[in-house]
């Protein structure tokens, strides 16, 4: 009979651990750290500065937009107050 280890993967025999890799780690250097701090750290300035621009550019709009309603419709500074 064949075991079910669909139900439950907790529960599935791995095995005994292989000894033999334990001997094979390498200890990563301190330039590796380094190199996927300054990834990260472009990626977040590349989202940041994408997030501002398009935000920036949706109020230019949005600027436009409102004093091009407003000229339209005769509403000045004064009557809006």
């Amino acid at each position: 009979m064949s075991k079910d280890h669909s139900t439950d993967p907790d529960q599935i025999d791995t095995g005994k651990p292989v000894t033999e890799l334990t001997s094979l780690m390498i200890k990563p250097d301190s330039s590796f750290f380094r190199k996927i701090h300054n990834s990260i750290q472009r990626r977040t300035l590349a989202a940041q500065t994408i997030d501002f621009s398009l935000m920036a550019m949706f109020q230019t709009f949005m600027d436009y937009l409102i004093a091009a309603l407003q000229a339209l419709s005769g509403q000045t500074d004064k009557e809006r107050k």
